[in-house]
């Protein structure tokens, strides 16, 4: 049950993902709320023995994190080095406060470095906001895998621009790696469910029930 869980989680946050990037051209509040909404049900599922105070709280700021963390620009680091003119983008607050703009003659590889370590700090800010908390509530280490996926997030543009894939919107570049990002960030919010699919436990008591 726990594999079908994972693959289920997989395309469905591949789907979500990539609406949110304009599958369907949805416009971007509708499509960030399709992907934030199902996300934060499925990451808030193992805390439904915890009290309906508790879940009406994580109910109601998980999804408000995840929101605002896609809210957040990355478009100027997707093509990871790939755009000599990078420089003439806009800046990507918060994220370029840390890491600095790209500057006007940079080789390829500074480029990549300073585009790999923006897409890093996206993930990971993504994967802070919404698992620590959430940890923290279940006291559950499951949701470690999530932080790690929603680090992930070069990788899966290092991938996608390395697969030469012509499939109509999930072509070579940032369209497909937005499916293969959403793809892991589904396995990660799936893993804490096998305490809800599997009967395992996580840590959490009855609190405020």
């Amino acid at each position: 049950m726990i594999w079908l869980t994972l693959a289920a989680g997989f395309l469905l946050g591949a789907l979500a993902y990539r609406i949110r990037g304009g599958l369907f051209d949805t416009g971007h509040p509708w499509g960030r709320l399709i992907f934030a909404v199902p996300l934060s049900v499925v990451l808030v599922l193992p805390l439904f023995s915890m009290g309906w105070l508790t879940l009406c709280a994580m109910l109601v700021a998980t999804p408000i994190a995840v929101y605002w963390i896609s809210v957040l620009g990355h478009g100027t680091y997707m093509d990871l080095g790939r755009n000599p003119e990078g420089h003439l983008d806009e800046p990507e607050r918060p994220i370029s406060w840390l890491i600095g703009n790209e500057k006007q003659g940079w080789n390829a590889r500074q480029r990549f470095c300073h585009n790999f370590c923006g897409l890093l700090l996206k993930g990971a800010m993504l994967g802070t906001f919404v698992a620590v908390p959430l940890a923290i509530v279940a006291r559950d280490p499951a949701y470690i895998v999530f932080m790690i996926a929603a680090a992930s997030m070069p990788l899966c543009y290092l991938a996608a621009w390395s697969i030469p894939s012509r499939v109509r919107n999930f072509e070579q570049g940032p369209a497909l790696a937005e499916a293969l990002y959403g793809g892991v960030l589904g396995l990660g919010a799936a893993c804490p469910l096998r305490a809800v699919v599997g009967g395992g436990g996580g840590g959490g008591g009855n609190g405020d029930s």
